[in-house]
């Protein structure tokens, strides 16, 4: 069995942040309007991840070029993804929203094969599928109720937002590999934060600040510190080392992180069949992270191409005849 790497072990305490982060968010709706929430911690995680860069002292610089495709990955990854996700989860089934999220995997795995960063491979789009098959187990025979009848306008927000989440890794496969995380990351929520606060400033406006209490703040700066700059920052890091659906297959685990978390704290038993599910999930991680050659490939295309473009901005010497 292969040993876990440094990656691994990172990806998998953001799988268990973000595990934890659906419950915590939840019990913080109760005092904050959820997209005065959303809009709120966007706007602080950029703030904090300016401050961390400039006291680190690290250059905010990027490519003209790259600024338009930046600040779209923040339009994508922040303010679509959240907006489409929030209105999904108010208003369909929590078993709804975590069986049809599990789908952007699939998604960041077509959108690879169509930008060329990933050859077609049957034994990735077959751990994915067994990931997903995981997934509906879990689901399925769990305490989280499905209903694909009465619910149809909320599962279509959390299918756009799977589709948003799942083509955000592919998209910023080149990027991630260019900057640092740290400068990318600020980037993208520059552009969320941007793009956030015009559309939800009204809900900011309307929330009745004093009357929240303290460990609701405390909710909102764990899906602030927590959530967004540690997760972003390993989730962009992860890109550039395991590719898009090396990264991508990983969200499948925070489901196991909250059937674990009801097994604790509301003593829900698992039944054999979401065991099952388990280890099919875990067994379609494993199988889509040992392949390395992909990730590779794509990381020595992208270095070359941004090798031949600074060549083709560098002006040649004139030789003895020129």
């Amino acid at each position: 069995m292969r040993r876990l790497e440094r990656v691994d072990i990172l990806m998998i305490s953001v799988m268990l942040i973000w595990g934890m982060n659906y419950a915590i968010m939840k019990d913080a709706y109760s005092a904050f309007d959820p997209f005065a929430f959303t809009a709120l911690r966007f706007v602080v995680a950029f703030a904090v991840v300016g401050a961390i860069l400039k006291w680190k002292g690290i250059s905010l610089r990027v490519d003209r070029a790259d600024i338009p495709p930046l600040l779209g990955l923040g339009l994508l990854s922040c303010t679509a993804y959240q907006i489409f996700f929030v209105i999904g989860l108010s208003t369909t089934r929590a078993g709804n929203a975590a069986l049809l999220g599990a789908l952007s995997p699939i998604f960041t795995f077509l959108t690879s094969l169509c930008l060329r960063h990933e050859r077609f491979s049957r034994r990735i789009l077959g751990g994915i599928l067994l990931s997903f098959a995981g997934v509906i187990a879990v689901v399925m025979f769990g305490s989280a109720r499905i209903d694909f009848g009465g619910a149809i306008h909320g599962d279509a927000m959390i299918i756009i937002s799977a589709v948003l989440w799942g083509v955000y890794p592919s998209v910023a496969t080149r990027l991630a590999i260019k900057y640092d995380g740290m400068r990318l990351t600020f980037w993208m929520l520059l552009g969320g934060a941007a793009s956030l606060l015009p559309i939800l400033s009204p809900f900011l406006l309307r929330q009745d600040w004093s009357s929240i209490p303290l460990l609701a703040w405390g909710e909102f700066f764990y899906s602030i510190f927590l959530s967004i700059v540690y997760s972003y920052l390993v989730w962009v890091y992860a890109i550039k080392h395991l590719g898009a659906s090396g990264t991508a297959i990983y969200s499948n685990l925070t489901i196991i992180v909250g059937l674990g978390g009801a097994w604790l704290i509301l003593g829900e038993r698992p039944a054999v069949a979401q065991i099952v599910g388990i280890a099919l999930i875990l067994s379609g991680v494993f199988i889509v992270r040992s392949r390395k050659e992909v990730t590779r490939k794509t990381r020595t295309n992208t270095e070359n191409t941004e090798k031949d473009k600074l060549s083709a901005k560098t002006p040649r010497s004139k030789g003895a005849n020129g």
